[in-house]
């Protein structure tokens, strides 16, 4: 079964994915109030998917209507946000780009991409089963620490503890004088 659908859910899990990254803009044009954009694009996307998930479903099956799924999110990300940047934010477009999309996807899909070099199929499925858990947590923890906001934010938490840390051994030091 896996054989059978490994393409179909590929091409699925990757349409999702760049879905994923438009809920921060459309959340922010919801917040500015603007509808329109999304709106909009959604009427667009509708009068011509429609007919191409069709087309491409009976000429190709269901990878030719997960296909139509991935094309729509790049184009969301090729067309729809220079649209908003030129209106919202327009300074941080190419910083969303680089920063907030590229960088985090180089570095999972090198991550990944080395994880997947070093599964051997001669070991056991339990075996199999545990790289499989240990490179997605260490491709999401080095995706995550690609990205400025949650680099940060993880800095700040490790200086928290290092300070709750030397507050607790200050303590303990003052104690042990009385």
């Amino acid at each position: 079964m896996a054989e059978k659908t490994y393409l179909l859910v590929s091409i699925l899990i990757c349409g999702t994915a760049f879905n994923g990254l438009m809920c921060s803009p459309y959340a922010l044009q919801l917040a500015y109030g603007w509808t329109c954009l999304a709106f909009s694009k959604s009427v667009i996307a509708v009068v011509i998917i429609v007919p191409l998930i069709i087309y491409m479903t009976i000429h190709f099956g269901a990878i030719g209507a997960a296909i139509v799924w991935f094309v729509l999110n790049i184009a969301d990300i090729i067309f729809v946000i220079p649209i908003m940047h030129h209106r919202l934010l327009p300074n941080e477009k190419w910083r969303w780009y680089w920063q907030d999309v590229c960088l985090p996807l180089m570095a999972c899909i090198l991550t990944a991409g080395l994880g997947r070099i070093f599964i051997s199929r001669q070991v056991s499925s339990f075996m199999i089963v545990s790289y499989l858990i240990i490179i997605s947590i260490l491709t999401l923890g080095i995706t995550a620490i690609s990205t400025t906001v949650t680099r940060i934010w993880l800095f700040e938490q490790l200086l928290k503890i290092k300070l709750l840390f030397r507050i607790r051994d200050d303590k303990r030091y003052n104690n042990k004088d009385l």
